[in-house]
């Protein structure tokens, strides 16, 4: 990711990759992550987080970084159906909210979807395997767990 130029941003495009950012799919069968499609197009990374073995932590979208002004090969990928956004312009999704997402994912512990939260105390954990990790407190029955959201896909996760 270090030396890509100002340009490319983290967008999520629907089934696929985006400017670094989110693309949306229609099945997902070719985004299985590095290496796919998306990622075989110059200068595009694309990251697919999954929390089992066949199970995506956000189904029908990929994490994509590629350049904004050479989007057509991105969404000429088969099952990319859209680049996320808001009124035809794609918005990104933070570094520090995918950075999150590889954390808990890397941490060993059991991570799973939750449902978006917007409220809530925010925490930041500050030792241990999730140390430096910023979230949601949130207590379900007798169990506190930390959730990270991604605001633009309106989804969390728990681990």
């Amino acid at each position: 990711m270090a030396g890509l130029d100002s340009s490319i941003k983290s967008l999520i495009a629907a089934s696929h990759g985006a400017a670094a950012g989110v693309v949306r799919s229609e099945c997902g069968a070719s985004a299985r992550g590095g290496g796919g499609p998306v990622a075989a197009q110059p200068r595009t990374e694309e990251y697919v987080p999954f929390y089992s073995a066949r199970r995506r932590l956000f189904p029908g979208f990929v994490f994509c970084r590629f350049d904004y002004h050479r989007r057509l090969p991105v969404l000429i990928t088969p099952g990319v159906t859209s680049i996320v956004g808001f009124g035809g312009d794609p918005v990104p999704v933070s570094e520090s909210e995918i950075d999150d997402i590889k954390t808990i994912l890397a941490s060993g512990l059991p991570a799973q979807p939750w449902p978006f939260i917007r409220v809530g105390q925010p925490v930041r954990i500050e030792c241990g395997s999730l140390a430096g990790l910023e979230g949601i407190l949130l207590r379900e029955k007798d169990t506190l767990r930390v959730v990270v959201s991604i605001e633009l896909l309106r989804r969390s996760v728990a681990p």
